[in-house]
């Protein structure tokens, strides 16, 4: 989308706010080019401009192909980060499926477990319940901290 003024482009209708925000400027020659990722609208780049510029023939394509690159690159960025977390997941599932094969003692397992589910899911708290069959139904076992404010575990 171009115009050589957004306020007097009778096809464009801002929202209050930003209409009072563009009227106190002399850059309102517009031209808005949506960054796409597979066909996908993911966001948009805006140029302003002073009021009355029109904008070459060549302006608009170079301008697309700027937003290609753009929604490209924020792409590329979003697929590492989503690498990155599902590494940082495999990572914890691997080092807990190693403490737990190695660890027979329930207050270091439980110290484990809390650890790493920590590290991925940014967990401040945690508990783990444990079915007793020597309780009445609907009561169970906890694993938690120690009144003490200690790092070791004791049963509840």
């Amino acid at each position: 989308v171009a115009t050589p003024d957004v306020l007097a482009d009778p096809d464009i209708v801002l929202p209050p706010d930003l209409r009072r925000l563009t009227e106190v400027t002399k850059d309102r020659a517009v031209l808005a080019v949506p960054l796409k990722v597979r066909g996908q609208a993911i966001g948009a780049i805006i140029i302003a401009y002073p009021v009355g510029r029109v904008l070459r023939d060549d302006e608009v394509p170079l301008a697309e192909a700027f937003a290609d690159q753009i929604a490209l690159a924020l792409e590329h960025a979003r697929l590492f980060e989503d690498d990155r977390r599902k590494l940082a997941e495999l990572s914890a599932l691997y080092e807990l499926s190693r403490v737990v094969t190695g660890q027979l003692d329930t207050t270091q397992l439980v110290e484990a477990v809390h650890r790493e589910v920590a590290r991925v899911l940014d967990v401040r708290n945690l508990a783990i319940f444990f079915y007793d069959p020597a309780r009445p139904p609907g009561h169970l076992r906890s694993a938690r901290p120690s009144r003490t404010g200690s790092r070791s575990w004791a049963r509840a």
